[in-house]
């Protein structure tokens, strides 16, 4: 239960936050930097091996990132933009902590029966902060309108259910550390959705980020067929 307090519920709220002063397809794709982070603390606490091909692949990544993150432009980012990022970059801190304790739980529990009961606590949290926090409260949630709260629902369905269900069932027979670069898709589909339905566009520096994540990721997908074979 106190795994879904971190993610979604902590996770998710900052993440959310961030939002606020940062674009979709940048946010989507500063989530790049979490495999690097998995692999630190799955080394760290969970005592798995890290080749010098997965820390490369990940660590290209992890280029991208910081490229897409406009760290490499040379554009001045406002206040606000800033603490949009640092925002965002707690919540990957989050999410990556949690990857590496589920993989300790999924090995004796029922992946499907552990997202529940993650959900629900994280669910717990959010109206935790909702009735207690500066961000917000119950009469902004009653006005929304339907259309947002059903697009919330199913968004919810599909991440929170199915996505954090299938992922749990594979942390059971995969490592963290390689389970975790496949992460580095998130971005790619963000980014793809975004121009689509919000009509973000990316600049020259951040799509060739882009383009070193997406790299790394078929790198990564390479290194695991090995892994299975081996």
């Amino acid at each position: 239960a106190l795994l879904g307090v971190l993610n979604p519920g902590i996770s998710y709220s900052l993440a959310l936050l961030g939002l606020v002063t940062v674009t979709a397809s940048t946010a989507a794709l500063m989530w790049a930097a979490e495999p690097l982070l998995i692999v630190a603390l799955a080394a760290l606490m969970l005592r798995e091996p890290v080749t010098f091909r997965l820390a490369a692949i990940i660590a290209g990544g992890l280029v991208g990132v910081v490229m897409v993150a406009g760290a490499l432009s040379g554009a001045q980012l406002g206040m606000g933009e800033i603490a949009g990022t640092l925002l965002i970059l707690l919540a990957v801190a989050c999410c990556a902590l949690y990857t590496v304790l589920s993989r300790r739980l999924t090995a004796t529990a029922d992946p499907v029966a552990t997202a529940m009961v993650q959900q629900v606590a994280g669910l717990l949290g959010c109206l935790a902060v909702l009735a207690l926090g500066p961000f917000g409260g119950w009469p902004d949630l009653v006005v929304l309108p339907i259309d947002l709260l059903i697009y919330a629902m199913l968004s919810g369905l599909l991440y929170y259910a199915i996505a954090y269900g299938l992922f749990l069932s594979a942390l059971r027979v995969t490592p963290a550390g390689i389970a975790s670069g496949y992460y580095n898709l998130i971005p790619v589909f963000g980014v793809a959705l975004a121009y689509v339905f919000l009509g973000e566009r990316l600049s020259g520096t951040q799509a060739v980020g882009a383009a070193f994540i997406l790299i790394s990721a078929l790198f990564l997908m390479r290194l695991t067929a090995r892994s299975s074979q081996g």
